[in-house]
């Protein structure tokens, strides 16, 4: 990125659900490995909150990763189950803490999963500061619940409950990314905002989904992926204000994941 964009503040993130690895034929990880890795490349986000990825593709992709740093863990706890992996530009950006809680009644026990959901799921963390400016974020990712059904949109709403309610104290701005499955509307969506989330990727009007299961955009594709941001509690005039929002879909996303990547610029006002 510039100069004269990082004078300006502006964050480029990026949420891609790659897909995790499992025999599909026509869709094996040993040939969408690369065409990920040339997707993330291509875009070169500031921030990037990835889903569904296994330790072996992590590590994997970690070569196309060599300016980013990243923290995560797998869903179970450890290096069982799939990651929710934060990544940041490490010439950007230092790090001062981070952290995962679960989706459950024991946020703090790795693996935990009491609603039931039909996996257990989590939350990752990290608090980074910009080197050139000194200013201070908190980037989240998460995968929330797919089971389609009462009791999985209840589950989402619980889960995004829970993650207002753990980032209502953070003194500094938050960008939440995250495969939702769930769209603008619904009840997790609501819950996040009425804590004071900002959609900086509202762009469901455009008819413009995410997820496509290995096909082209075309109308019906569901906008389940997101980027959320919201001021930090004690310097409410500290603000996230998106620049542009887009979903990209040019090739070879359509190979590379069942979901689109989903990408935003936005600038860190004061």
């Amino acid at each position: 990125m510039s100069e004269s964009i990082l004078t300006q503040n502006v964050l480029t993130v990026m949420s891609y659900n790659i897909r995790t690895a499992v025999a599909q034929p026509d869709h094996e990880w040993v040939d969408r490995a690369p065409l990920v890795s040339q997707v993330i490349a291509r875009n070169a986000p500031d921030l990037l909150g990835l889903q569904e990825v296994r330790e072996h593709q992590l590590h994997d992709l970690l070569p196309g990763l060599a300016e980013y740093d990243w923290f995560g863990q797998g869903r179970d706890g450890g290096t069982a189950g799939e990651y929710g992996p934060v990544c940041f530009r490490r010439s950007r950006f230092e790090q001062l803490d981070a952290g995962e809680f679960w989706l459950s009644d024991t946020p703090d026990e790795p693996g935990s999963n009491t609603w039931p959901s039909l996996h257990a799921r989590f939350v990752t963390w990290v608090r980074l500061r910009e080197r050139r400016t000194g200013d201070e974020l908190v980037f989240a990712n998460t995968h929330l619940d797919h089971e389609s059904s009462p009791h999985g949109d209840d589950v989402r709403t619980r889960s995004a409950k829970l993650i207002a309610d753990r980032f209502s104290g953070v003194d500094v701005p938050v960008l939440l990314t995250g495969d939702f499955n769930t769209e603008r509307g619904s009840a997790a969506h609501d819950a996040l905002e009425r804590a004071g989330f900002v959609d900086l990727s509202p762009i469901d009007s455009d008819g413009i989904g995410t997820f496509h299961g290995y096909g082209p955009q075309r109308p019906g594709n569901a906008r389940i992926d997101w980027v959320l941001g919201r001021s930090g509690s004690v310097a409410p005039h500290t603000r996230l204000e998106p620049i542009e929002a887009l979903v990209d879909e040019q090739q070879p996303t359509s190979e590379a994941s069942d979901h689109f990547p989903i990408l935003i610029r936005a600038q860190l006002t004061h």
